[in-house]
């Protein structure tokens, strides 16, 4: 059966451990790239969410965007859990202002070039990813900024997509025609986003629902399912599910 791998993110550690794993098995695989991360040296807003609830130096967090919520800071875990879900779901978000306002609301902050820095150290550079290309990996779109396509507006959701494909189609010379979704939730119901991929010259995009498809029954192209391969999924459970894909829906 065929097999696609898949990277999302652009981390540094798809340089550095995956590619050299994946050259010794001879394998190929795709990596999902959200541009404007790389071009600006800015941290995730996933990954400034968890430095944000490390050095914050109040117990309660006084949310004021895009709700008015007090937010307990001794349970952690559910905080962040907390926090996240409003940059996933919330529709219309600006994230820039969401992000500035939880770094005040917490009591700490992150100095610009602390940030640069930071990025340098987690995120992939530009030669790298190219370097990816040369050594016979392929390179796709995650957008520019990794919003959650579903929360868009339409202005937002055309730059995130168009933008995303122009930038990586400049630094690779070549065609980029496909997309991982962002947080991977599925835009198979929304007329106006699948739409808006067409527009932008996209003819698959990937989610990360969990499945399969059939080698003889062609899938919906915006609507792709992967298998996921996170640490969560030990190692016995991810042999049954390459065994029987059943398992993994």
């Amino acid at each position: 059966n065929p097999l696609m791998l898949t990277f999302d993110d652009g981390y540094r550690e798809c340089f550095d451990i995956c590619l050299p794993i994946l050259l010794k098995h001879r394998a190929r695989a795709t990596f999902f790239i959200p541009t404007g991360f790389i071009e600006e040296r800015r941290l995730f807003w996933w990954d400034q969410v968890a430095l944000l609830l490390q050095r914050a130096t109040r117990d309660m967090l006084e949310l004021e965007y895009p709700v008015k919520e007090s937010i307990d800071l001794s349970h952690r875990d559910v905080a962040q859990y907390r926090l996240l879900r409003f940059a996933e779901t919330s529709y219309g978000l600006d994230m820039t202002r969401y992000l500035e306002g939880l770094w005040q609301a917490a009591g700490a902050d992150l100095p610009r070039a602390e940030e640069r820095q930071l990025a340098d150290e987690v995120a992939m550079s530009w030669d790298q990813i190219l370097a990816l290309r040369a050594a016979g990996m392929d390179i796709q779109s995650h957008t520019r900024t990794h919003r959650v396509l579903n929360t868009l507006l339409p202005d937002d959701l055309d730059d995130e997509l168009s933008g995303s494909k122009r930038e990586l189609e400049e630094r690779l010379g070549e065609p980029v025609d496909t997309i991982a979704y962002p947080v991977g939730y599925s835009v198979a119901q929304s007329p106006q986003i699948r739409a808006a991929l067409a527009r932008a010259g996209y003819v698959a995009g990937l989610t990360n629902r969990s499945g399969y498809h059939f080698t003889f029954w062609r899938p919906d192209p915006y609507d792709v399912r992967r298998l996921p391969a996170d640490l969560v999924v030990v190692d016995d459970v991810f042999a049954g599910v390459m065994a029987l894909p059943l398992l993994a829906v």
